[in-house]
């Protein structure tokens, strides 16, 4: 009977596998052969990957089709941080302060955007070998996003650049959402008084031309796992995650629980907002159901210190990013 039990269980993964694949041809078909990008290629493979790992299949069976996306702002010349490497171009006129302002933050917040929702939105459990007992989420790199010395180091633009105002204040194009709102899947829709006063205290900052947007997923394995907590003890450790100051200002890091603006019940479930010298981090957790058990999990958006990308990923106990 045993063994009856195991055969049964393979079939129902083959089966979903199946499903799975056919749900991502129809959604390549739909986009176009000729149009796939590879964000499209990224959030195919997360569908087919997550409707896997509903019933516990091993990820291995299905890799996450996820590169690192090369951005250069830049007013014309090259961006020395991805020499040799393909990436794309934001060009700004520095002639045009507002405008290349605008332009800057506009490039990080749809970046943070398109890292969350091809990732599922903090929706899907995407990880299964990322376990709790490590302590550490496992960890895709969406985005690299340099700038190029030109852009740098026009420090009148670069200090001007407010990228949480942007989040908190725009709307995502296509749908009624602020980005931050999108972000924390609604549960957020500004930030706390005092936490804003938090963004410009520090005096404890450096600099970097290039930051990183990773998502980070942790899943709990037992009722007494607090995955939230986890992403608190991952802030502790320095992480590098970063700011969006002047050419992206870093300060020590303030901790996720040090930082939380809300923490709104939903269904067993919480969204909050982490801040480092002016940067936020934005998570929501939830409930998986995963082997027909309900598990709680947060998912997350954050920037780090690129130059820092070693520190960066000790905290996680897997990156699967393709460089």
């Amino acid at each position: 009977m045993k063994k009856k039990g195991v055969i049964e269980r393979y079939v129902i993964i083959f089966i979903i596998a199946i499903a799975g694949f056919l749900v991502v041809l129809l959604f390549l078909y739909r986009i176009g052969v000729n149009n796939q990008t590879p964000e499209d290629v990224c959030k195919a493979s997360v569908l087919l990957r997550a409707s896997t790992a509903r019933v516990g299949a091993s990820s291995d069976l299905v890799p996450l089709e996820c590169e690192t996306q090369k951005i250069c702002i830049t007013a014309g010349k090259e961006c020395a941080q991805f020499a040799g490497e393909k990436y794309s171009k934001v060009k700004v006129d520095l002639d045009k302060k507002e405008e290349s302002k605008e332009k800057i933050e506009k490039t990080i917040a749809d970046a943070m955007y398109r890292c969350w929702n091809m990732m599922g939105k903090g929706e899907l459990s995407i990880f299964p070998r990322g376990t709790f007992e490590a302590g550490k989420p496992t960890c895709v790199i969406c985005y690299r996003i340099a700038v190029a010395d030109d852009v740098a180091n026009n420090k009148d633009l670069m200090s001007s650049v407010n990228v949480n105002s942007y989040l908190e204040t725009r709307v995502v194009e296509g749908t009624d959402q602020t980005y931050l709102e999108a972000l924390t899947n609604g549960q957020v829709r500004s930030y706390a008084r005092g936490f804003r006063d938090k963004l410009s205290d520090d005096k404890n900052v450096k600099s970097t031309k290039e930051i990183g947007i990773a998502f980070m997923q942790i899943l709990a394995e037992s009722e007494k796992d607090d995955p939230l907590k986890a992403f608190t003890n991952v802030a502790g450790t320095g992480a590098g995650l970063a700011s969006t100051g002047l050419v992206f200002v870093l300060g020590p890091l303030k901790g996720i629980a040090a930082g939380i603006i809300t923490g709104v019940a939903f269904g067993g479930a919480s969204a909050f907002q982490a801040f480092q010298t002016r940067a936020a981090a934005a998570a929501a957790c939830k409930e998986f159901v995963k082997e027909d058990k309900a598990k709680l999990g947060c998912s997350a958006v954050i920037p780090f210190n690129y130059n820092d990308v070693e520190n960066f990923a000790k905290t996680c106990a897997l990156i699967e990013s393709q460089p």
